[in-house]
């Protein structure tokens, strides 16, 4: 639970306990969920194994047709695809958990910076996760929808800027340009666009691959099925007595290829999201900035809304929260998330103007009043002398 005002006049150093309470959790919940994905992994090839060997008993048997080899093959196909899926899901997991650890360091730097950042900081780790998280479910959706076409159905999943003619009509051809020199969202692509500009860099991103071998492995297992599930089709389809039996085969065929390409299309190109790009650790923890700066808007916003309403609800301080979010996430970051730092900055000055000024300085365990914005030293000069 977050600490309240009073407590932290009370007591500073529960920020810090608060903070590292959840950087813990999220490293356990993290390193859960990969293990999860790999004891899944494991899982799936030993029942693989075991279904192909059932099904290659029952081919060895001479009152059998050897299309019963097909029921085998596609349960395999079913399984190491879904599992795929799952490891996409439970990596996109992990990496969220663990970038909001980079997130809260980072924040430490706006304590040391100026005063008037010291408070949003304070606001920022006073977040709660379950708070963070429901900001998360609305902000980073409208993020990942700017920069990347999705479609599970057909298996899409495709950079939104690097296909011209997919950008849309909201996407002008100088955002275009703008996101291209400066791909933020992509660690990979953002060192490519620095290497056209000084080709003395020559720096590289390796996010590692255990995600993608396994998917390989997968892969792999699902493909030799689908090699037996033609075969076992195809024998069947000369044998069968009808033109019906024949159709029958052939829809299940082509039916299970296109869901195996779909899925594997789709699993591999989230996995390379995963590895650079929006949804990997590095990228997602400047994206729960963003997140964080969004709630702690959208918070006030309401709060001071609902102070102004005329029916009188000043105390329901989260009266319209949720659609004060939709706001700040559709109709303001998106205009700018090809200018997200200067996005940024002007939000964090309308912080400065807006947040109590009154803050808890917890390296000093005391409460120390912060001048106007225009003189951004301390008055009190222990306070100062602790910032050096």
């Amino acid at each position: 639970m977050k600490p309240s005002m009073d407590e932290l006049r009370q007591s500073p150093s529960l920020l810090t306990e608060f903070n590292r309470n959840q950087v813990d959790t999220n490293r356990k919940e993290a390193e859960e969920v990969k293990k999860c994905f790999t004891t899944q992994t494991h899982q799936a090839l030993m029942v693989s194994a075991a279904i192909m060997g059932l099904g290659a008993r029952f081919l060895t048997d001479p009152q059998m047709d050897c299309y019963v080899l097909a029921v085998p093959a596609i349960l395999v196909i079913i399984l190491c695809l879904a599992t795929a899926r799952i490891g996409c899901h439970k990596y996109n997991t992990a990496n969220r958990t663990t970038a909001y650890q980079i997130h809260l360091a980072r924040i430490v730097d706006y304590m040391e910076n100026t005063a008037d950042r010291s408070r949003i900081a304070r606001e920022l780790r006073r977040v709660d996760w379950e708070e963070a998280m429901f900001a998360w479910r609305v902000v980073q959706p409208a993020i990942y929808s700017y920069f990347y076409i999705e479609n599970e159905h057909i298996g899409l999943c495709l950079k939104r800027f690097t296909w011209g003619g997919l950008c849309g009509k909201r996407h002008d051809l100088e955002v275009g340009k703008a996101v291209k020199e400066y791909p933020w969202y992509d660690s990979r692509e953002l060192l490519a666009a620095q290497d056209k500009k000084q080709a003395s860099i020559c720096a590289g991103f390796y996010p590692g691959s255990y995600l993608r071998k396994m998917l390989v492995v997968l892969y792999t297992v699902a493909s030799v099925c689908w090699g037996a599930l033609v075969y076992s089709l195809y024998c069947g389809i000369m044998t069968a007595p009808s033109l019906f039996g024949i159709a029958i085969m052939v829809v299940i065929a082509v039916g299970i290829s296109g869901y195996g390409i779909k899925e594997m299309l789709f699993t591999w190109l989230r996995c390379r999201i995963l590895e650079s790009g929006l949804l990997s650790i590095q990228t997602s923890a400047f994206v729960w900035r963003i997140v964080c700066i969004s709630h702690v808007l959208a918070r006030l916003n309401a709060k001071e809304a609902n102070a102004q309403n005329l029916s009188g609800t000043p105390s329901q301080l989260y009266n319209g929260y949720t659609c004060e979010l939709g706001k700040v996430a559709s109709a303001d970051l998106c205009k700018n998330l090809h200018r997200i730092h200067e996005w940024l900055e002007e939000k964090e000055r309308d912080l400065t103007a807006r947040l109590p000024r009154d803050t808890v300085d917890e390296t000093v365990g005391e409460t120390v009043t912060v001048p106007p914005a225009q003189n951004r030293t301390r008055t009190s000069r222990k306070a100062a002398g602790n910032g050096k």
